[in-house]
């Protein structure tokens, strides 16, 4: 096993824990990659219904206060 300075490096190149590189298990690489996109994806989505939900509020509100006033 490589030294902590090695594992490092490897991990910062992207070649994971071990310091082996993605192109020796390609499915794994293939299939945590494709993983990678769903969670970006779905936190995107997540984060714009979030952004949606605050603006629909927030003009609901400004709405009541121009009817209240």
């Amino acid at each position: 096993m490589g030294s902590a300075d090695s594992l490092a490096d490897a991990e910062t190149a992207g070649e994971g824990v071990v310091g082996l590189p993605d192109a020796l298990f390609p499915e794994q690489a293939e299939r945590a990659s494709a993983a990678a996109a769903q969670t970006i994806e779905a936190r995107t989505r997540a984060h714009v219904m979030s952004v949606t939900l605050a603006e629909s509020r927030a003009a609901r509100c400004k709405a009541g206060a121009r009817e209240g006033a």
